[in-house]
């Protein structure tokens, strides 16, 4: 799995209107769509697979999300990294610089090269 600067969870930036519309205000469904807490309800399931998170260091929400997320996901039994992009906000060489972490990370994870 590629995390480049992602949400913590879809539609963190309107969380009110995603819970009504999506959600039909059931906060109890909204809590359990959560990346966060879809791993936390499965320890040890994901163990075999790879996760790399990045995020600019001068966007500090997604750093905090980036953060969460690969905590949750280690917690669950993944092979997690998590690199800060020294300088990057949240475009530009955030995207770029995180897809050069992430698929390095990636090719040796499926084999596609050595480690």
């Amino acid at each position: 799995m590629m995390d480049i600067s992602g949400e913590p969870y879809p539609g963190s930036e309107q969380p009110d209107n995603i819970e009504k519309t999506v959600y039909g205000g059931s906060t109890q469904a909204f809590e359990a769509s959560k990346p966060v807490n879809i791993l936390a309800a499965h320890p040890g399931a994901y163990t075999g697979m790879t996760a790399a998170f990045t995020a600019g260091g001068e966007d500090p929400t997604y750093v905090t999300a980036a953060t969460t997320v690969s905590t949750a996901a280690q917690r669950a039994g993944m092979s997690v990294s998590l690199d800060i992009i020294p300088g990057a906000g949240h475009t530009g060489d955030a995207l770029t610089t995180g897809l050069q972490i992430t698929a390095g990370k990636m090719y040796p994870a499926l084999g596609l090269s050595p480690g």
